[in-house]
């Protein structure tokens, strides 16, 4: 059987490869992608360090913004940081409602940011720089040791906005915007 130096370095990593491999009839089958396929553990999308510890790597698997809850996508807007630092946006773009997890604000942002007047658009930068920046946050609380106030995102999240606004030609006023 002729096996590639990656694929003989992935069975030194992981000890279920030799079984997977073992049962293997031809090496035409023997690439990368089936490979991968056969070892990865199935299931459910992982988020940040989950991907580690289901792979049995022994991290903390607390949320390092807020380390209130483990680290996962649905913590996104329920850790404290996060939610905190969105609910300001919120109510900065005029709206009161309840900050939910991140299926929840999923689903209302497909619901109400459909389209194109002024806090629509206001509320997708938003969204998006909140989202950004709170990962970045993250990543450099765990590699850089460097820890930002939700005010310094907040601001942040507004100068992106700021920037990405300029020049625009928008509508000003429909429904949507109210409604919302």
């Amino acid at each position: 059987m002729n096996v590639s130096w990656s694929l003989r370095r992935l069975m030194k990593m992981r000890q279920e490869a030799y079984p997977v491999l073992a049962n293997v009839a031809d090496s035409v089958t023997l690439k990368a992608a089936w490979f991968w396929k056969e070892i990865r553990i199935k299931g459910a999308k992982v988020f940040g360090r989950n991907w580690l510890l289901r792979w049995s790597i022994k991290v903390d698997g607390r949320c390092c913004v807020c380390i209130d809850a483990m680290e996962s996508i649905d913590n996104f807007f329920e850790c404290s940081f996060a939610k905190d630092n969105w609910r300001a946006i919120l109510r900065l773009c005029g709206l009161t409602r309840q900050v939910r997890c991140w299926k929840g604000e999923v689903k209302w942002a497909v619901a109400n940011l459909k389209s194109k007047p002024l806090l629509t658009i206001i509320l997708k930068l938003a969204w998006n720089a909140h989202i950004y920046l709170i990962w970045e946050e993250r990543n450099c609380r765990l590699f850089r040791e460097k820890v930002r106030e939700v005010a310094a995102i907040f601001s942040s999240v507004k100068e992106v906005v700021r920037i990405k606004l300029q020049g625009r030609n928008i509508t000003m006023v429909d429904n949507v915007t109210y409604s919302l």
